[in-house]
């Protein structure tokens, strides 16, 4: 696509473009305070493309990053390139497409955003046939769905999903979700300082457990148990996670729950626990379990097992 002889050079203050306007994002995530020292020191060496809108301000159809650094530097007027009036929207896209994936590889929350927007402006066949390949994305199948899902999120959780503080299985389920409840989902996750495979774990419990009851899943939050974990302000944060993983799973596996209960009050009532160490089978799949004893002698540990017998 030459775009060239459809532009023409401009200088003008940064305040006429709205450095806000999404219409040709391509999102990125990095870090931009050493671009905004390179610009300080050396000034935009390539000049950003715009576009005119009917309000007569410019959005940005290239260059988006430079030009905020250039705002972060505290530069006035920058020279620019105007995209001619009369290129279409998803012909100006694509140009912005082309200039990023030559430019840089695209993580999982651009790429998710740029699916969805590309479906936005082509018919799916177009957008599978002429962009999808850029991107590694099989041209059919579920995953594009799941993008575009995924794309439509709102930008705070697609950058935890850039940054690695969640995976694309959970930001697929958030967008499963409303906007409030994801929204409640993700501040929750961070206020407990979960992990990207705890948030998964967390996340999908809960969803698991509204689709089994019915309930809406901010309902569950404000039942009286999780509350008395949330809100303890006594607790430390690891504790409080760890509860409250705890009770998510006592939530969506009842009778493992009842089960596991019950064998730790018959553990309890052993007269000497400091010697003994039970352990149930994995999932209380039967009624087997595994006792080690730490003693000294084999006839404290024959004492210790009469106990046990007698007690569990």
């Amino acid at each position: 696509m030459d775009w060239r002889p459809r532009t023409r050079k401009l200088t003008m203050g940064l305040d006429r473009i709205d450095l806000d306007d999404r219409t040709y994002l391509v999102p990125c995530y990095d870090d931009l305070q050493p671009l905004t020292q390179s610009i300080r020191t050396v000034g935009i060496i390539n000049p950003p493309v715009v576009q005119e809108r009917p309000d007569r301000r410019f959005q940005p159809v290239l260059g988006r990053r430079r030009l905020k650094a250039a705002s972060q530097a505290r530069i006035d007027s920058v020279e620019v390139k105007a995209l001619a009036l009369d290129v279409p929207e998803s012909e100006a896209y694509a140009l912005a497409f082309w200039d990023n994936v030559a430019q840089r590889p695209l993580d999982k929350a651009a790429t998710a955003y740029v699916v969805m927007r590309l479906l936005q402006l082509f018919p799916r066949d177009v957008a599978a046939r002429q962009f999808f390949p850029a991107l590694g994305i099989p041209a059919m199948g579920p995953k594009i769905d799941r993008l575009q899902a995924i794309g439509s999120l709102e930008k705070n959780v697609l950058e935890r999903l850039a940054l690695g503080r969640i995976n694309e299985k959970t930001a697929a389920l958030l967008a499963l979700m409303k906007p409030e409840e994801r929204q409640r989902l993700v501040k929750l996750a961070q206020d407990l300082g979960l992990n990207v495979n705890k948030t998964e774990e967390a996340l999908t419990a809960l969803f698991d457990v509204s689709a089994h009851t019915g309930r809406e899943i901010e309902a569950l939050l404000d039942e009286e148990q999780a509350r008395r974990i949330l809100e303890n302000r006594e607790l430390p944060v690891p504790e409080k996670a760890a509860q409250f993983r705890a009770l998510l799973q006592e939530w969506k596996f009842p009778e493992i729950a009842e089960r596991e209960a019950e064998f730790r009050r018959r553990f309890s009532s052993l007269a000497d626990r400091s010697h003994v160490s039970i352990r149930p089978s994995p999932g209380f799949e039967n009624e087997r379990c595994s006792i080690q004893v730490d003693v000294d002698s084999w006839e404290q540990a024959e004492k210790i097992l009469v106990l046990v017998k007698r007690e569990l």
